[in-house]
């Protein structure tokens, strides 16, 4: 009887462990279902507390990007097209920023990019090769054109909520620069 008791609960034992497996995947999934975004597959919103929690231990650099006219390809083209447009420039932003610490699409046509290593210079670089590489219209998808503003703060008590006002500050102002500029 008692072989019979330990086997019943050796069974029951691996089949604990077996759903517990189950229900960890089914939560990871979960998590990862809730912090992505569809469209672009990057990170969205939700994901961008605890990458800003984290560089606010350490100190980063916050890019805030925004298409430039982006209602307008919408208008004028559909919004087929406008998501086109969107998952283009996530796919030029994971191209380009391969190795930062995080990417998010922050709402509609805004992202954001959080990184700790890459050095002022280096970023720019990388953006203006952005800008080369989407200013070309691919089949029916417009050029695309986006403003940007940096914000870089160094770790420990930093307010993360004011370091990414001053980067959306910074884009503001960039996109007023680039309306009062002719385009090339």
């Amino acid at each position: 009887v008692l072989g019979c008791v330990v086997a019943v609960a050796r069974r029951s034992e691996l089949e604990l462990q077996r759903s517990h497996g189950e229900l960890h995947r089914a939560n990871l999934a979960l998590i990862e279902a809730v912090q992505r975004d569809p469209l672009t597959g990057l990170a969205n919103r939700r994901a961008l507390g605890p990458l800003l929690d984290v560089a606010g231990k350490h100190g980063a650099a916050l890019l805030f990007f925004d298409l430039d006219g982006f209602k307008r390809i919408n208008d004028d083209h559909g919004h087929d097209v406008g998501d086109a447009c969107l998952r283009r420039f996530a796919d030029a932003l994971r191209e380009h920023f391969p190795d930062v610490d995080g990417l998010v699409r922050y709402a509609g046509d805004e992202f954001v990019l959080v990184d700790a290593a890459l050095a002022p210079a280096d970023l720019e670089s990388r953006v203006d090769a952005m800008r080369r590489d989407l200013a070309a219209p691919r089949g029916d998808e417009p050029a695309l054109h986006f403003s940007v503003g940096a914000h870089r703060f160094a770790g420990g008590h930093a307010d993360i909520d004011e370091a990414l006002r001053e980067a959306d500050q910074a884009m503001y102002r960039n996109k007023a620069e680039r309306r009062a500029q002719p385009r090339a």
